[in-house]
């Protein structure tokens, strides 16, 4: 019997929980002291989740399965922001392509704005709007679970639960390095947990 009906869509996995490198049938790097650390626990209880120290620590991967195109698809992973998710200002939570490179996602710790706020974003020859910003803020020092899901050209963001902000917007994502922490070693990057994410 099936746990999870949507298991054989999952074209990435990582629990992140008792080897950083351990992921769904992909190759997973840590680079620049990126680390599990026990400090916060997971989302549910005692254990290891990724720190992120908002400068340098990035965990990157690419696969032609990370490139999720035109079709539909939902990004999902549990984040616990520390100083509202800023090492630097716009912190790269999670990303699928190079930085200024066009076909690529962006989701994004807003400014330098503490508590955050979501920024969700594409390149294409600039920096462009995937969902309009909204005013609601997420609590530091707490684990929440973020959920982004695309069906036809309608984006929808949910946190813990609740949506956040959708939009229509028609793109085609072509780029297949996902990130998570920063873009590359020293650009703009999170502070703060991640744990259990999947695409």
């Amino acid at each position: 019997m099936a746990v999870d009906s949507q298991w054989a869509n999952t074209v990435l996995l990582l629990p992140l929980s008792n080897d950083i490198l351990d992921a769904k049938g992909h190759t997973i790097t840590a680079s620049n002291g990126a680390a599990l650390s026990s400090a916060v626990g997971t989302p549910f209880g005692a254990g290891n989740s990724l720190y992120c120290d908002g400068v340098n620590d990035v965990v990157t991967g690419t696969s032609p399965d990370f490139g999720i195109g035109s079709g539909d698809c939902s990004i999902q992973f549990w984040f616990y922001p520390v100083t509202g998710g800023h090492g630097a200002a716009w912190g790269r939570l999670f990303t699928i392509g190079p930085d200024i490179t066009n076909g690529s996602l962006y989701i994004i710790t807003n400014s330098s704005l503490d508590p955050m706020k979501f920024r969700f974003e594409y390149y294409n020859g600039g920096f462009l709007t995937l969902i309009n910003d909204v005013a609601t803020t997420i609590s530091n020092n707490a684990w929440h679970f973020f959920q982004l899901d695309r069906v036809g050209n309608v984006w929808s963001a949910y946190v813990d639960g609740t949506l956040y902000s959708t939009q229509t917007t028609s793109f085609t994502f072509t780029q297949t390095k996902l990130s998570i922490g920063a873009n590359t070693a020293g650009a703009t990057a999170f502070k703060g947990y991640f744990s259990n994410g999947s695409l």
